[in-house]
């Protein structure tokens, strides 16, 4: 058996604690490497502070612009509804708009639902797939605590 460092697999069901907030995230990985540790460990926790301020029962909207100033308190470039388009064989066949662009790297794709829809992570692998970004985040505002689950492409 392999002792130090624990590699995550995936689909790796991870339980975190943030003072009272317990949030579930699921690591979607397809490499042993995580990708942009520290800036998506940041998104993190501005995820958790406006889950704590906050809580459950608004509308996307309203996470959305909260999460855009902790993410604008701590430092982070980070742009609302970024319009990127979509090609096939180097010709542009439309757009898409996501929610949330940080640093330029990663897509946040929020949701504010009792359960994630089904549908909601193949559109984030769609807006990774079109926009060449590796990495994406996507964040659901439930009750009783918000859930993340990381999304690497």
């Amino acid at each position: 058996m392999r002792r130090g460092r624990k590699f995550l697999t995936p689909f790796e069901r991870v339980r975190c604690t943030d003072s009272n907030l317990t949030t579930l995230i699921t690591i979607v990985i397809r490499s042993r490497q995580l990708l942009h540790p520290k800036l998506s460990y940041d998104v993190l926790g501005c995820v958790f502070e406006v889950y704590r301020q906050l809580g459950a029962g608004f509308a996307e909207t309203v996470y959305a612009r909260a999460l855009l100033i902790e993410l604008h308190t701590r430092g982070l470039r980070a742009e609302p509804e970024v319009s990127l388009r979509v090609g096939y064989k180097g010709k542009p066949v439309g757009r898409f708009v996501a929610d949330i662009v940080v640093g330029g790297k990663i897509i946040l794709e929020l949701k504010a639902c009792r359960q994630t829809p089904k549908h909601a992570e193949a559109q984030l692998i769609n807006y990774l797939k079109a926009s060449g970004m590796r990495l994406g985040l996507l964040i659901n505002f439930r009750h009783p605590a918000a859930s993340v689950k990381r999304i690497a492409f």
